[in-house]
């Protein structure tokens, strides 16, 4: 059982953040975005971070998957993967051994809900993805891309309210949400963690991300990460930024 005792915010000068390159191979490892433009600077790292070559799209949140695949081939092409491939569920045999040769796995913005329903309709398939993660795939997304990352998932949610649903599972103790300053969306996870208080909210603002290494968090980019969790009685919220990091321990 996760502990909140066991979460801690890591000052600068008493943390040490390892070269992502030099993380262990086959890490569970994740990468989480808040939408808006992708910067060239996180494919960049994501290339860093898998070790390899060969990055899988999944665009399913998309209205049109097609367009939305050859959108997201064309900034990845930058970073420097050699293999960019485009899921396809028309075989779920295919789609599992394309998930089993990526180095990586990117889950395109949308609608997040539509995602996890077209991945958990075809047998296997997120059986195949939770395999890979843990054999060292690294899980990335951005938009609702990033929400689908989690285990309770924000599905949605305006003018005070706020509808969860299970996601693809991947990083069960923490619930993700994005585009948070831009759209307004700071209230959704307060409402969350206030009603599932052993989990770790963080709020994504566009521009900005988090990669997620043997329990350490690091942020990236122009925008905040809200981390909202549960302490005494009451939610509270600290905000962090480039270059910040913090340990989620017990997490395993």
């Amino acid at each position: 059982m996760f502990n909140r005792r066991n979460f801690v915010l890591a000052s600068l000068s008493a943390c040490t953040f390892p070269e992502l390159a030099t993380a262990k191979a086959r890490t569970p490892t994740l990468l989480a975005h808040g939408g808006g433009e992708t910067p060239i600077s996180l494919t960049k790292e994501l290339r860093k971070l898998a070790k390899g070559r060969r990055l899988l799209i999944v665009p399913f949140a998309a209205s049109n998957p097609a367009t939305a695949a050859a959108r997201t081939k064309g900034f990845f092409r930058q970073s420097g993967f050699g293999k960019i491939d485009v899921l396809e569920l028309s075989s779920a045999a295919g789609a599992k051994a394309q998930i089993a040769q990526a180095d990586a796995v990117w889950f395109t913005g949308g609608v997040q809900s539509r995602q996890v329903q077209a991945l958990k309709s075809v047998p296997g398939v997120h059986d195949a993805l939770l395999t890979a993660f843990r054999s060292g795939t690294v899980m990335s997304g951005g938009s609702a891309g990033a929400a689908v990352l989690s285990k309770l998932m924000i599905s949605g949610g305006s003018g005070g309210s706020v509808f969860t649903r299970t996601g693809l599972g991947f990083w069960p103790e923490v619930v993700l949400d994005q585009h948070v300053r831009q759209r307004g969306r700071e209230y959704r996870l307060k409402k969350v963690i206030s009603a599932n208080r052993n989990l770790i909210g963080f709020g994504l603002d566009e521009g900005t991300w988090v990669t997620f290494v043997n329990g350490r968090v690091r942020v990236r980019g122009s925008g905040s990460v809200h981390v909202v969790i549960w302490q005494g009685d009451q939610v509270v919220t600290t905000h962090l930024r480039k270059g910040q990091k913090f340990n989620l321990r017990g997490n395993t």
